[in-house]
């Protein structure tokens, strides 16, 4: 099985596709540049937001480490870097034309644009951060602490169609929370649950299963970089000390249950 994997170079990103190369033998692995996780503050903001702004993206980086490197890179020979691949997309077309992959897996990468988008498999599948429909688009964890509901922290894994985000869903992922969890933790922890979780469908679908996907039945919020700005990190780290969990898992937080999809295969 033939699988493309088109991600970030990130350590989540890398995580993934460790963990797919593990399993699977022919795995041609395209990486995309991304910003660095360590942001710099472009506008003049007050001490307080400076402070939280500088705590939430270096927490950030050292929980990605702690979370997804440790083992190494171990990729396979195909390996081929963008800085980005809509600017670069001779090459890119070149590499996808070549390998013919039977299943495309994009994770922290730009839009899958055409000439590609036409040519993409039956299972081109985006890993998503986020439970779709409620957060799409950007910082599809960060959201869900804001408005207080972590619980709605987790994993997309749904089919690339032309409209962002809006492709039908294969499965949905949803981590554990532990009341000394911060953002980052769960965050993390979502992604960790949803590499497992995909590893296990792309097996299932090497030895024949058919998986059924599920369409979006609501709209939800699509969010851009643009939505976020330092102010937001006061409720979680100056109200809330960074112990949002805690509030929710001790009940002082109203609580709902997000609608999610789990796998389903079709019947034989």
């Amino acid at each position: 099985m033939r699988i493309l994997l088109i991600i970030g170079d990130q350590p989540r990103h890398y995580y993934l596709a460790n963990k797919i190369c593990r399993k699977f033998n022919n795995v041609c692995i395209v990486v995309e540049k991304r910003n660095s996780l360590k942001y710099k503050l472009k506008k003049n903001y007050s001490s307080l937001d400076k402070v939280n702004f500088n705590q939430h993206f270096n927490d950030r980086d050292k929980l990605e480490k702690k979370y997804f490197t440790g083992e190494g890179i171990k990729f396979s020979n195909k390996i081929y870097k963008f800085k980005n691949i809509n600017i670069e997309m001779q090459k890119f077309v070149s590499i996808f034309n070549e390998f013919k992959p039977q299943i495309l897996i994009t994770f922290g990468c730009g839009i899958i644009k055409e000439p590609i988008l036409s040519k993409i498999p039956k299972y081109s599948l985006n890993f998503h951060t986020g439970l779709l429909p409620y957060f799409k688009g950007t910082a599809g964890n960060f959201w869900p602490f804001y408005f207080l509901k972590p619980n709605y922290v987790g994993i997309t894994i749904h089919k690339i169609e032309r409209k962002l985000d809006s492709g039908p869903i294969m499965h949905q992922s949803i981590p554990r929370l532990d009341p000394s969890d911060g953002i980052h933790d769960v965050a993390c922890k979502a992604i960790c649950k949803g590499v497992d979780d995909l590893v296990s469908i792309l097996l299932n679908i090497s030895n024949g299963k058919k998986p059924i996907f599920v369409r979006q039945r609501s709209i939800g919020k699509l969010f851009s970089d643009k939505d976020f700005s330092p102010q937001h990190l006061r409720l979680i780290y100056n109200l809330f000390k960074n112990k949002v969990v805690k509030y929710f898992l001790n009940n002082q937080l109203q609580k709902d249950r997000p609608q999610t999809i789990r796998i389903n295969y079709e019947k034989n």
